[in-house]
């Protein structure tokens, strides 16, 4: 008789699990989902944000490739700003392989201008500051990120 309880409290407890509700399994459904969109928002920014930084660092690469270019360059140089004369706003001048700036496909305007000063108390300019400007489009929209940078270069 003892046995006989026992059996018939397990069939009793048994008989009450029979599993999860349909409810259950749609909130459990809907709570995953959420958290898998959530997953998927932060990839996409991650891919933007990442995307961002090359962009910005082929940008910086360009700009460091030109202002060497302007380093190795003789002060009265065409490209930037000629011969000595009086001081002014030269330019402003364009890359003239723009849009074919490899290895980045042509994706980056460059344009720089020369400001010439007289700081020795001549007549002509023994200053020049050049400021480079790198522009690129951002989500379709031209002209919508650039850097600047400043390199100053003096007469010797």
């Amino acid at each position: 008789m003892f046995n006989f309880k026992i059996n018939k409290i397990s069939k009793i407890i048994l008989s009450k699990e029979k599993g999860f509700t349909l409810i259950e399994i749609v909130i459990s459904l809907s709570v995953f989902t959420i958290g898998i969109l959530a997953l998927l928002g932060m990839q996409i920014a991650t891919i933007n944000g990442t995307t961002r930084n090359l962009e910005m660092s082929e940008a910086m690469a360009l700009g460091d490739e030109w202002i060497e270019t302007f380093v190795a360059l003789p002060y009265t140089d065409a490209m930037i700003g000629g011969p000595v004369g009086p001081a002014g706003t030269k330019g402003p001048f364009a890359d003239p392989l723009n849009p074919l700036n490899p290895p980045f496909d042509g994706k980056y305007t460059v344009v720089w201008s020369v400001d010439a000063m007289n700081i020795g108390g001549t007549a002509d300019d023994d200053v020049r500051n050049i400021r480079l400007t790198i522009s690129w489009p951002d989500r379709g929209i031209p002209q919508g990120r650039n850097i600047t940078l400043f390199y100053t270069k003096q007469s010797l």
